[in-house]
């Protein structure tokens, strides 16, 4: 089985093939499901690791209590906390937790990539942009010359298969937020959205 491989949307320039948008249940805003398209450079694995390796000392900036959604035949409770909103010049980085409220549960490939489930990742989780009015979905990519079931990839966290009370965690990369924007909205299929989640800005955006 080949590895999937990935571009780090924080460090690396992601080169846009097409960004469109469309109103949907987010409010009203728009959507933007943004592709990028280059050689991918470095693991899903490698990826998680360098992004959660202080994870666990993080506090939650937001939290909500929801449930994960399957196929519409069942609904099991969990809980939900964001650790932070990054935004850089090229992306923004979301980092978050899902916990069960008890014991292991199994998670539905349909709970956070509903149209697409087999490609088995976190892609329904959106982020928006209170200063544009705009909704974001994660960068998609794809690996040239790739076979074609296998060269689409999001720049997210795999599909989580179980998830415990010690939660597991998870990440999304999506286009730049407006230079405005000081807060941003999480949408996660079946919690609450979260609002007014501060952001923090990379150096490069005059953060600290």
């Amino acid at each position: 089985m080949r590895m999937r491989r990935v571009v780090t949307g924080v460090a690396a320039v992601l080169l846009l093939a097409g960004c469109t948008g469309s109103a949907e249940a987010d409010g009203g805003a728009g959507t933007a499901s943004p592709t990028a398209a280059q050689t991918p450079e470095r693991t899903v694995e490698e990826v998680t690791g360098a992004i959660f390796g202080a994870a666990d000392a993080a506090e939650p900036i937001a939290e909500a209590d929801g449930e994960i959604v399957d196929n519409g035949s069942g609904r099991t409770p969990a809980r939900i906390t964001v650790e932070a909103v990054t935004a850089g010049p090229e992306s923004t980085l979301l980092r978050f937790t899902l916990y069960a409220t008890s014991g292991e549960e199994s998670v539905s490939l349909q709970a956070f990539n509903a149209l697409t489930p087999l490609t088995a990742d976190v892609r329904d989780v959106k982020i928006g942009d209170p200063a544009s009015g705009t909704t974001y979905a994660p960068y998609l990519g794809y690996e040239d010359g790739a076979e074609s079931d296998e060269a689409s990839f999001c720049l997210c966290s795999a599909h989580p298969k179980t998830i415990d009370t010690d939660g597991v965690h998870l990440y999304a990369t999506y286009p730049p937020l407006d230079p405005a924007a000081q807060t941003a909205t999480v949408y996660v299929p079946g919690f609450p959205e979260l609002s007014d989640v501060p952001v923090t800005r990379t150096a490069e955006q005059g953060g600290k």
